[in-house]
């Protein structure tokens, strides 16, 4: 019995691939207007490669975050932080 396979990566990868391969087009579609002697052109098809770079792999979005502190080590009174306290009236 021949399926489809459950698509392991989420929506958002997708998009982020499909938006980098639309950066990078943008990207060399500009160099070569560029290179034909269409400045202008060429200038927006680079400001629209640089507009796409945030939504792309390329962009810093994608960070890991950092991992937790480990709960089961114990810290010390005088290192936890206080929150602020206020005065009753």
């Amino acid at each position: 019995m021949t399926g489809q396979k459950p698509r392991s990566t989420s929506l958002l990868r997708r998009t982020r691939h499909w938006t980098t391969f639309a950066c990078v087009t943008a990207w060399l579609a500009g160099i070569l207007t560029l290179w034909a002697g269409h400045p202008i052109h060429g200038a927006l098809m680079l400001v629209a490669a640089l507009v796409l770079v945030k939504s792309s792999v390329f962009g810093r979005r994608k960070k890991s975050p950092q991992p937790l502190a480990d709960a089961s080590i114990p810290v010390p009174a005088s290192q936890v932080p206080r929150g602020k306290l206020r005065k009753a009236a």
